[in-house]
């Protein structure tokens, strides 16, 4: 890993190095550990000059400070991990920071794994980007804070860290900013000005907005303040608005001060507009006509709509392939859903998703987003369901996972469709990721139990304009203000439900060819390389999790009037130090048995973890599996017909196999704990190495 001089990091960079960084010492991480910086232009590059700030460990076990744009070191006592950011910060996306995890190695290279905020990473341009995103894949991602290692953290705000619960925003009080855990913040930490030194209400006032605004709750002062639902400028009753200023049975009132009017019933058609005619429906438009009151029903009126608000939450039309969810990382999407709005625009305000006929152990949260953002809009956990009933929260073989949306994170305007993707958050291995682990979620048709034994279904929302909650389905024809599940009409609900999903603790990322000779080369003749597959194991989620190991490869090979000798076919890694012979094959898995094999026809390398060849891949690395044999006649054809050589990996995706064969699996590979026969497909179900023609 290079050392590179900050001034040489700019745009520039994207060639020069995955990471540039500064050793302000390199002395033992006992005294001043030498300090990383991030590649690019970030504000949050650290001056190399400056003082770290080294916190103890007993301070941290109790919760310390990390002020902006200091040097921190921090080590917790003991012995365990927890996770990286407390609930303040799960869902921020605006404080930019990051995190670096010494591995001792560090007078030498800065090795060890990084944290990079989202805001931090959406601040920077593509290009930063990319080398974020390339630094991450070849150091890794720190999911956990280890007790006992030691961290460096860089933030462009104050942030709080204690050991156990990981960073978290600091609550300033009287900084005029709202935040979790203030009722109030008027920009001052005076108290008798209605928002306390704690940015608490002081009894007596109301506040509200941002700066808080607070006002002393006075009856009788013509302002609406707090609870007042009226204020008429005095204490008198029986004028419309009580001596506590609230509105008194029969009478409505209206403006600031209030302006308080009889409400006067009629019965049949009104005689005459003497006594006024509103009917104190807040929907209708009253006049006088002919001495005649008529009210007319006004849709245009917030709250007023005529038709009635429904949702109806499908299974998307864009298939989710089957996944391999690696442990200790965010996987991609499992379950995909559109919502679509009818006559208003709707705030889901609730989404339940069930884990279907498993525990989901393996699963620490769910990530909520819209298609084609890459910022989750909520995060579904166990722990959000806590209004649900606990035979129906964690019963049985399923789990539920729970997203509370209170700030209108996901309004759907009427008439338009909402697709929404949900990917998980996968535990480490060490943590409780359970390999093999088979998962499926789903939203239920049939309603949920609570604790005060009514029932609500998966997904719940109000209509936006008046804020009236949708009903559940009641499984009629007639759409009365509803949500359906599973369905685009009115009628009975149905589940939807992904496709089956395993866990994995490594993972294969890809397989290419990775053969120096191109496309059309010719033939060749001899002992010889005649396919290179180079197999790619994703990074890990943990320094933990086992490495990926290839257990059985059967090659597809299409050698059109090229002869072979039928026994030289030789399977070796890299740099062919060491080889294992393979089987030759008929298509339909039958031995072959000639000397000389031409055509179509399988080549099968197996039991290779008993073989001198090391399958191993290092996760976040490659592997060259190279496929030789002894070409004996590079065209036979005897009128000179073309001649043409390619060996090709195929069936290997096929979630339902159930061995290594012909017409089944053309792979076999463990991660460390569990045999797996199929690969999450990358994109492509047949990976071809070069085309050899004469």
């Amino acid at each position: 890993m290079a050392f590179l001089p900050q001034k040489q990091l700019g745009l520039s960079f994207v060639a020069l190095a995955l990471i540039s960084v500064i050793a302000a010492s390199v002395q033992s991480l006992q005294q001043t550990p030498p300090i990383p910086l991030l590649p690019g232009p970030s504000p949050l590059l650290a001056q190399a000059g400056s003082s770290p700030v080294v916190h103890k460990k007993s301070d941290a076990q109790n919760g310390v400070l990390f002020k902006a744009h200091d040097h921190n070191m921090v080590s917790c006592p003991e012995s365990g991990s927890f996770p990286v950011l407390g609930s303040s910060l799960l869902t921020n996306n605006t404080a930019r920071f990051w995190i670096y995890e010494y591995t001792g190695n560090e007078a030498q290279a800065f090795d060890g794994r990084f944290y990079i905020s989202v805001a931090e990473f959406l601040a920077q341009n593509a290009d930063v980007q990319r080398v974020y995103n390339t630094l991450l894949q070849t150091n890794g991602i720190i999911t956990e804070f280890i007790r006992g290692m030691n961290y460096y953290i860089m933030s462009a705000t104050d942030l709080q860290f204690t050991c156990g619960s990981g960073l978290a925003m600091i609550i300033e009080c009287g900084d005029g900013i709202l935040q979790q855990g203030e009722q109030c913040d008027d920009g001052n930490v005076r108290k008798n000005d209605g928002c306390s030194a704690t940015c608490t209400v002081e009894e007596g006032f109301a506040c509200t907005g941002e700066p808080s605004v607070c006002r002393r709750v006075r009856c009788g002062d013509g302002i609406i303040v707090g609870s007042e639902t009226c204020d008429d400028g005095n204490l008198q009753p029986e004028d419309g608005c009580s001596e506590t200023c609230a509105t008194e049975n029969g009478w409505k009132c209206t403006s600031e001060p209030s302006v308080c009017e009889l409400l006067i019933p009629t019965l049949g058609e009104e005689a005459s507009c003497s006594g006024g005619c509103d009917d104190g429906n807040f929907c209708t438009r009253d006049s006088c006509s002919e001495d005649q009151c008529i009210h007319e029903f006004d849709d245009t009126i917030a709250g007023c709509a005529s038709a009635q608000a429904n949702l109806y939450v499908t299974q998307s039309s864009v298939p989710i392939r089957h996944r391999q969810l690696l442990s200790g990382t965010v996987g991609e999407s499992v379950l995909r859903f559109s919502l679509r709005a009818e006559n208003e625009d709707i705030d889901v305000t609730n989404i339940a998703i069930t884990s279907a006929g498993n525990r989901a152990e393996s699963v620490e949260h769910l990530e909520l987003y819209r298609v084609g953002e890459t910022i989750a809009f909520a995060f579904a956990t166990t722990d959000a369901c806590n209004n649900i009933s606990a035979e129906e929260k964690s019963s049985g073989p399923v789990r539920r996972f729970c997203a509370t949306l209170d700030n209108r994170e996901l309004i759907l305007p009427s008439g338009e469709t909402v697709e929404v993707v949900v990917r998980p958050r996968m535990y480490p291995h060490a943590q409780g990721a359970i390999s093999g682990e088979m998962l499926r979620f789903s939203l239920p048709g049939a309603a949920f139990v609570l604790q005060d034994s009514s029932t609500v279904s998966a997904i719940q929302a109000r209509d936006d304009q008046s804020g009236q909650f949708l009903a559940m389905n009641n499984g009629n024809a007639s759409a009365d203000g509803e949500v359906f599940i599973g369905t685009d009409a009115p009628g009975p609900n149905a589940t939807i439900v992904s496709e089956a999903h395993q866990v994995v603790l490594a993972k294969i990322s890809s397989i290419t060819n990775y053969h120096t000779d191109i496309d059309g080369a010719a033939v060749p003749t001899g002992l010889a390389a005649i396919g290179v597959f180079r197999f790619t194991a994703q990074v890990s989620g943990s320094e933990s999790s086992p490495n990926p190991i290839v257990d059985t490869i059967i090659f597809n090979v299409n050698a059109m009037n090229v002869a072979m000798r039928a026994d030289s076919f030789l399977l070796s890694i890299s740099r062919l130090l060491e080889n294992t012979s393979c089987s030759t094959l008929y298509p339909d898995g039958s031995p072959y048995t000639d000397d000389v094999i031409a055509g179509n026809f399988l080549v099968e390398c197996t039991d290779l973890l008993s073989s001198p060849l090391e399958t191993l891949i290092t996760n976040g690395s490659s592997t060259d599996f190279i496929l030789q044999a002894d070409v004996v006649n590079p065209n036979i054809s005897p009128s000179g017909s073309s001649a043409s050589l390619q060996v090709s990996l195929q069936n290997f995706t096929e979630f339902a196999s159930t061995d290594t064969a012909a017409s089944q699996s053309h792979l076999r590979w463990s991660d460390g704990n569990t045999t797996f026969l199929w690969l999450e497909s990358f994109g492509t179900d047949t990976v071809r190495s070069t085309l050899y023609q004469n």
